[in-house]
């Protein structure tokens, strides 16, 4: 709640209209056709709602909650490895961080482990199971 309340605080202060020429996005927009758009378009709104979700998530554990976007970020940025088991795929992430920040991102991964995810092209439908690589 307290989060929200900082974000609801910092609302006023940020335009709701601003020219592109004025925006980091000056010059590097490209115009796509119709349905090509909307594909575009709705895997980056799935991706930063999953972002965004996955931030609140681990927001709670970190000691530096309105970080947790930068802490997520780094997350997906991380290298990593992936290795199919019989039973369950497993995605090992390394990812910079403190350790308060690593500590977080464990309990994040275990939460993302309980999901039960599965890649959706799996014969055998193995679960993933997300951990730090050590």
């Amino acid at each position: 709640m307290s989060l929200q309340a900082e974000f609801e605080e910092l609302r006023p202060a940020i335009p709701k209209h601003a020219p592109l020429a004025e925006t980091e996005l000056a010059e590097t927009l490209v115009q796509h056709v119709g349905e090509y758009k909307t594909l575009i378009d709705a895997v980056r709104i799935a991706c930063a709602n999953a972002e965004s979700e996955m931030a609140c998530i681990l927001a709670p554990s970190l000691p530096r909650p309105a970080e947790a976007k930068r802490v997520i970020q780094n997350l997906l940025l991380a290298p990593g490895s992936i290795h199919q088991g019989v039973e369950h795929v497993t995605v090992s992430i390394q990812p910079a961080g403190t350790r308060q920040e690593l500590t977080a991102i464990a309990k994040l991964l275990g939460e993302c482990t309980s999901w039960k995810l599965m890649m959706p092209d799996d014969p055998r439908a193995r679960p993933l199971r997300f951990k730090l690589q050590s």
